[in-house]
């Protein structure tokens, strides 16, 4: 779109970087329920990572109901790590393309295709986040 000399792969690998925020952020997300039920059994899992009996501490593993999670807030979170994952990784795609191209437009225009692609990968996410609130 630039008219840049730059080959594409070039260009994919010079980008490729910036989308680690959002999934970083996918992970944190979607493993957001586990952590927050696992937090109880933390020290214990610590301990012994690989099921080994090991446990130097003599930590208790937690038993009994896992503690009982207020929803809205899981999704608020959830909603909050997506949009932010996907603010650092236009801004991060912005300053490459500020440092590859010679040009401020040829950098704007170069970042059109990402943010379609970023602003297509943060509706998916918040539709599929919402969809278990859809089912009820």
């Amino acid at each position: 779109m630039t008219g840049t000399s730059i080959p594409v792969r070039a260009l994919a690998l010079e980008f490729a970087f910036s989308i680690v925020p959002i999934a970083f952020v996918y992970n944190l997300a979607h493993y957001f329920t586990l952590v927050l039920l696992r937090i109880p059994a933390l020290p214990f899992l610590l301990t012994d990572p690989f099921g080994l009996g090991w446990n130097p501490f003599g930590f208790d593993y937690p038993g009994g109901e896992p503690p009982k999670l207020v929803m809205a807030f899981v999704w608020h979170t959830e909603v909050a790590l997506i949009l932010i994952g996907h603010v650092i990784s236009v801004y991060l795609a912005h300053r490459v393309a500020l440092r590859l191209f010679s040009f401020r437009r040829e950098a704007m225009v170069s970042q059109l295709p990402m943010l379609m692609l970023m602003v297509a990968y943060t509706v998916l996410g918040l539709w599929v986040i919402s969809l278990p609130f859809a089912l009820i």
